[in-house]
């Protein structure tokens, strides 16, 4: 025999939760997905790398964190594996697929530094301007390097 289905329990079940224990608020399937993307492009940092951070005093503001999200990205377009991060103030080691920073070092003593065991570098945008830097400000017009060479003659017969 069959009988008819007890409208307050059609309501409780389109209530449940999911079989994950999460109440999606009625979302659903696109909601944990969008979640789970997000939370999958956030850089990581290894215990080393916050070892590093802590031990030399760098804070990274939420701006720097966007920009090492789109410095990986950069470097995952172009097939990078291992890449050097460097910021106006920082040199970052990146683990490109697992999207984890492996190491950090203030940018100051990167200076002279010799970083093995890469494949790529992203440069990232975000230097002080010539104005807030000391020293004399950079020659916006001279020529390009190749034209000077070219004039004195280095270039010739290539």
């Amino acid at each position: 025999m069959i009988r008819p289905v007890d409208p307050g329990l059609a309501a409780q079940a389109s209530r449940a939760p999911t079989p994950l224990g999460l109440d999606t608020g009625g979302t659903g399937f696109a909601s944990v997905l969008r979640s789970e993307l997000e939370s999958a492009r956030e850089v990581r940092f290894s215990n080393h790398a916050l070892q590093r951070l802590r031990s030399r005093d760098i804070e990274l503001s939420p701006e720097q964190m966007a920009a090492i999200g789109r410095a990986v990205d950069e470097a995952a377009a172009k097939g990078g594996r291992e890449s050097l991060l460097l910021m106006e103030d920082v040199a970052l080691i990146a683990s490109v697929p697992n999207r984890t920073v492996i190491t950090a070092m203030p940018a100051r003593e990167a200076a002279g530094n010799v970083f093995t065991n890469i494949d790529s570098a992203v440069v990232v945008p975000g230097v002080p301007a010539a104005a807030d830097t000391p020293g004399p400000a950079p020659l916006r017009e001279s020529p390009r390097a190749a034209d000077r060479l070219m004039r004195r003659g280095t270039l010739e017969g290539l």
